[in-house]
């Protein structure tokens, strides 16, 4: 049980650097249209958190250094995936980062 909640604690971690990278627009956010990839199937909700679960694994445990960055691009398309496939747009994932950065400020903490 412990080691779910850690999971889940450090995947919100990455997820707020992740938003904080799109809000500085060091990252592009753009979903994949999985209507016209390989698998011209869009995952469920359930199936891509699944995927957000594996790629933070990965992420995690990186078998380089250059692996290290690879997996991290993974993790952030799969969190950017989930997102879109719960109805959220590039507008709100920028918006929502805002949001929590004047939290922070306000918390006084300095965004790097």
């Amino acid at each position: 049980m412990l080691i779910k909640i850690l999971i889940i604690l450090l995947t919100i971690c990455c997820i707020i650097v992740i938003l904080d990278m799109i809000r500085e627009r060091r990252i592009k956010v753009q979903a994949i249209d999985f209507t016209k990839g390989p698998f011209k199937k869009v995952p469920t909700e359930r199936e891509e958190l699944e995927k957000c679960k594996e790629e933070f694994k990965e992420f995690a445990s990186p078998t380089s250094e250059e692996n290290q960055i690879e997996e991290y691009y993974d993790l952030i398309q799969a969190a950017t995936n989930l997102l879109h496939i719960r109805g959220y747009s590039k507008n709100d994932i920028v918006k929502g980062q805002y949001l929590h950065d004047e939290k922070m400020r306000k918390r006084g903490y300095k965004m790097l």
